[in-house]
């Protein structure tokens, strides 16, 4: 593989995802994106690679930074496509795993205004609003 192919890095970002090894797939991510830092996908990837590291480690500082870059990355792929319904929607459930509610409701809320059939937005508001007593 090439250093200076961003689809492969972007690939090999995936394969590692799908083997749970969440830090090497944040560091081919990071590689894509210094190849491309316009790259939407590279951003969201990096992203949902942050939040998975961030679920499955025990140290708290670890995964408050893993959810800070996480929720950063999600704002950036945002910013450079403000359509991306799926973006809002991963950037809810990061803050509704810091337990900002409010928070979470308002990005699920635009992601079903962008996609207003996402089944996934419907059911997390849903359960969000069920669990916090919110109508």
């Amino acid at each position: 593989m090439s250093p200076k192919d961003k689809d492969a890095l972007v690939n090999l970002g995936n394969c590692h995802m799908s083997l749970n090894n969440f830090e090497k797939s944040v560091a081919a991510y990071h590689d894509a994106l210094a190849l491309d830092p316009s790259c939407v996908m590279s951003h969201y990837n990096l992203a949902s690679a942050h939040h998975a590291a961030a679920t499955t480690t025990t140290d708290e500082a670890t995964a408050s930074e893993h959810y800070t870059a996480a929720k950063n990355e999600f704002l950036e792929a945002i910013r450079l496509n403000g359509d991306y319904a799926d973006a809002y929607f991963n950037l809810g459930i990061c803050h509704q795993d810091e337990q900002a509610y409010d928070q979470a409701r308002a990005m699920y809320a635009k992601a079903l205004e962008l996609q207003p059939g996402m089944s996934e937005a419907i059911e997390a508001l849903n359960e969000l609003n069920k669990s916090t007593g919110h109508s």
